[in-house]
């Protein structure tokens, strides 16, 4: 179950809690990046990550 820490989404949210929120599971996408790599969506777009293993921090934009 996903939870709130100091302000972060940690976590990973099972698939029951997406069905009850309308969502369905088997339609999840896997955008698979090579490093240097961007991705963008807005904010309409459910997504997630794996965990960063990488010892580097993830660069992200927030605009709005």
């Amino acid at each position: 179950m996903a939870y709130r820490t100091t302000g972060l989404m940690v976590g990973q949210i099972q698939d029951d809690e997406l069905r009850r929120a309308g969502l369905d599971p088997a339609t999840a996408v896997t955008l698979a990046l090579d490093p240097g790599d961007l991705a963008i969506w807005t904010l309409y777009t459910v997504h997630g990550a794996s965990a960063n293993t990488s010892g580097r921090d993830r660069r992200f934009v927030i605009n709005g």
